[in-house]
């Protein structure tokens, strides 16, 4: 029993050892945060076809940046609104609101879309319902929301879809 004790104790100290020896802490901010998703896109692909990425572009990113392998999607249904949502607030539907493209609303008895908001006007487009979107639905907090209340800068989504850039920009940005 003696043994048992010891060789579970030594185990347990390699353990906490090996976690410290590999642990290294920097206090430097990102200059620039970048997140690319690709719908129907398996996390294997990457790897798969890293040999006709470019060195100076998405290979660049690849080797110097951050990528999710052995991903699994724990929701239904698949579709971009909740993927999207999910990745960029690291949870599933039933935490960050986002059940589907559009759902139905009990208490308006009407369909709404998952970026819709008729509270808000886009500058340009005022009287169009393309203006009329922002991540409201969204219930909790994005990545763009951290990195608009740790930088200077803020977040400032890239993309065409109004429902990747109102998710990723975040209720702050």
């Amino acid at each position: 029993m003696k043994f048992n004790s010891f060789l579970l104790c030594t185990l347990l100290s390699f353990g906490a050892i090996a976690q410290n020896a590999t642990k290294t802490s920097t206090n430097s901010k990102p200059k620039l945060v970048v997140g690319i998703m690709v719908d129907q896109m398996r996390w294997d692909y990457i790897n798969k076809f890293k040999a006709y990425f470019g060195s100076n572009g998405f290979l660049r990113l690849v080797n110097e940046g951050s990528t999710c392998d052995f991903t699994m999607i724990p929701y239904v249904p698949t579709v971009t609104a909740v993927g999207h949502a999910s990745v960029y607030t690291g949870s599933v539907p039933a935490m960050n609101g986002i059940t589907g493209n559009n759902w139905f609303d009990n208490y308006a008895q009407k369909s709404v879309y998952c970026v819709e908001d008729n509270s808000v006007n886009s500058v340009g487009i005022e009287n169009s319902a393309a203006g009329k979107m922002s991540p409201a639905n969204l219930w909790t907090t994005t990545i763009g929301d951290l990195v608009t209340a740790n930088s200077a800068i803020g977040s400032i989504p890239l993309l065409g879809l109004a429902v990747i850039q109102a998710k990723m920009g975040g209720k702050m940005g």
